[in-house]
């Protein structure tokens, strides 16, 4: 087959594959061709006319939405979430529901939502009777296993003994752990289902789609959000990844952020949230302290996420750095670059968060108080953000934007000496840099342009 022609196809099943399941394509294009060339047994054209009349149900699909998706998770994955339900939210919904309703979107095999029938069988055992937890995934393979309720050891890696003894029995199948007991597993009917399309819920309470956006495209986050928002009972509450934040209008939701942890409500009026209203529980501070930085390995996924922020793909680079936090969730760095890509888009909750979880595990970590100085700026809170660049100073007294930026407030003030001060640091350690490098890890800026820029403040005042 001609490349131009083969290249066309490519694109053609490309955008049939975002319509169809709202995955973008910059998550598979790479594997994309193979797979084509694999499935449809050299005949690309005509299997994607056939994919083209087909739901996402048959076979044709599933088979390739099998190879695409990935679905690993396990019990009580994101601890805080499942804190959140049992202390706050499940007490304060139960005190005027006599049932609740429930929708895993994105379930993959199941632990997610069978974690949900826990936390709700053990908070609120009077709902249970007339309480729906739903669970959907597209992956018909993933629902089989999920409804067999069947488990390695693996999916137990966040849960103590107890939990399994409780719980669990052990499973009868060959290669597998421990299988769900029958009073949980009744609780929970899976659907095969795309996100886009009608929910398998009418209304819901809570909304678990976590870690299933980030590999939407714009367009279909769009799409899902509203879908989501819809799907919510008034008051209800939407719970998204730990590592990511809305894309869609903000406004409309009331955000809080409990125990690190970002979640969204849906008002019980439309003109109960005109503006966005935070309810801000931070960790607990940490002293400055000499002490040895965190563990940021493995650099691999740090640095392709970088080299994404650096080329423009933000939501590629969002996408890398949940599954990088996922697997290391004390991943200093991980958690301020993701920080600065959520300021970005004015997600400042959720940036906090990651700040707060990055200053956490390593106190020194210079570019999470330059970027939280750059969140006071955004905020007006002018002394905070003084505060903040002294701390990153202090971590790194060659912080080259620390300086340029503690230079132009020192010039907002008039105290032009102590501000050509820093920014004739931030001029020597500009010198040694080739003019296209850039100049941290968070932005697209480069040497040479900030160079220009500290020369040009210079001359002004001298």
């Amino acid at each position: 087959m001609p490349a131009t022609n083969q290249s066309y196809l490519i694109r053609q099943a490309s955008q049939l594959i975002e319509a169809r399941t709202g995955l973008s394509a910059s998550f598979f294009q790479n594997d994309l061709p193979d797979l084509l060339e694999r499935f449809s047994q050299g005949d690309i054209a005509t299997y994607l006319q056939r994919l083209d009349k087909s739901p996402i149900t048959r076979a044709i699909w599933q088979r390739l939405i099998n190879a695409l998706t990935i679905g690993e998770t396990y019990f009580m994955r994101g601890q805080r979430h499942f804190r959140l339900l049992r202390e706050r939210i499940i007490p304060q919904l139960s005190q005027n529901a006599t049932a609740l309703n429930i929708w895993s979107a994105g379930c993959a095999t199941g632990e997610e939502a069978y974690s949900l029938a826990i936390t709700l069988y053990e908070t609120a055992p009077q709902l249970i009777k007339q309480s729906k937890i739903t669970a959907s995934d597209l992956n018909s393979a993933m629902l089989a296993k999920a409804r067999e309720g069947v488990y390695r050891k693996w999916s137990f890696r966040h849960t103590d003994e107890l939990f399994i003894a409780r719980y669990f029995e052990p499973a009868a199948q060959t290669g597998y752990y421990a299988q769900l007991k029958p009073t949980i597993r009744h609780m929970v009917r899976f659907y095969t289902r795309n996100l886009l399309d009608t929910p398998p819920i009418p209304q819901a309470h809570i909304i678990f789609c976590r870690n299933v956006l980030l590999y939407f495209s714009k367009e279909q986050v769009e799409r899902a959000e509203e879908i989501l928002y819809n799907t919510l009972a008034p008051g209800g509450w939407l719970f998204l990844g730990e590592s990511e934040a809305l894309r869609g209008p903000r406004e409309r939701w009331i955000t809080h952020l409990f125990y690190g942890a970002v979640v969204y409500q849906k008002p019980q009026e439309e003109h109960d949230a005109p503006h966005e209203l935070v309810t801000y529980n931070p960790p607990e501070p940490r002293e400055l302290e000499v002490t040895p930085h965190a563990t940021n390995a493995p650099e691999p996924a740090y640095e392709a996420a970088v080299m994404a922020i650096h080329e423009d793909r933000n939501n590629e680079a969002e996408a890398v750095l949940a599954a990088l936090l996922a697997l290391h969730p004390h991943h200093s760095r991980g958690h301020a670059l993701l920080a600065s890509l959520f300021a970005n888009r004015q997600a400042m909750p959720e940036a906090h968060a990651h700040l707060d979880a990055a200053l956490h595990a390593d106190p020194l970590l210079a570019d999470a108080h330059y970027i939280k100085a750059l969140l006071h700026l955004e905020s007006g809170h002018l002394l905070d953000a003084i505060k903040a660049l002294q701390a990153a100073l202090y971590c790194d007294n060659r912080h080259t934007l620390a300086h340029f930026m503690q230079g132009n407030l020192q010039a907002q003030t008039g105290a032009l000496d102590k501000a050509a001060k820093h920014w004739q640091i931030a001029l020597d350690i500009l010198k040694n840099m080739d003019d296209a490098a850039f100049i941290c890890d968070f932005n697209d800026m480069t040497a040479g342009y900030l160079r220009a820029k500290v020369i040009e403040l210079l001359e002004g005042i001298s």
